[in-house]
């Protein structure tokens, strides 16, 4: 392998870090300046089309199938730019815990309650039972090695959990190991 193609086969690895330290200094900025909330009314459809997009790259590059189930007709009213961060971190993880063949949805659906329900389902290889409970109570962050050896902070969960509690929401894990996670 020469030194180009390895380069090129590292690039996806490279973006997906600097985007992660992007949402990071971006969540950091967000604390600095008080934690405000910014509600409007949205298509929840375009944040996920621009949550994609942000992924594309690195999704194909590990040949995992990205699939969106949309409806452009759906609207919240919620804080757009928590709601694609969330979505980012989300998708990124799936897709550093996944590999060729496996695939990576994101949805919306409108509950009977009237609220509107994000998913990001993968079957990549799950988490345990005791990092689930981990991540959702708080207790210390979960690092592990991507699918390809990527490595991460621990922090990303942690940081959709205080985004989300911030729009009066919540993140529910549900996974089972070699079977794939639903956020």
């Amino acid at each position: 392998q020469t030194a180009c193609d390895l380069i090129e086969n590292l690039r996806p690895q490279f973006q997906n870090t600097q985007k992660l330290l992007e949402s990071v200094l971006e969540w950091v900025k967000e604390q600095n300046r008080g934690n405000v909330v910014q509600w409007t009314d949205f298509c929840v459809d375009e944040v996920m089309t621009k949550s994609l997009a942000w992924v594309e790259t690195s999704a194909k590059a590990k040949g995992v199938n990205l699939i969106h189930r949309g409806n452009p007709n759906l609207r919240i009213k919620s804080d757009a730019k928590i709601v694609e961060l969330v979505l980012r971190n989300l998708l990124a993880n799936a897709v550093k815990f996944t590999t060729k063949g496996d695939r990576i949805t994101i949805q919306a659906t409108a509950t009977a309650e009237g609220k509107v329900r994000l998913g990001v389902q993968d079957t990549g290889v799950g988490i345990s039972e005791a990092d689930v409970k981990r991540i959702l109570e708080e207790t210390g962050s979960v690092s592990k090695l991507g699918t390809a050896r990527e490595k991460g902070t621990g922090l990303g969960l942690m940081l959709c959990q205080s985004y989300l509690l911030q729009i009066n929401s919540t993140l529910e894990i549900t996974s089972s190991l070699q079977e794939g996670s639903s956020f």
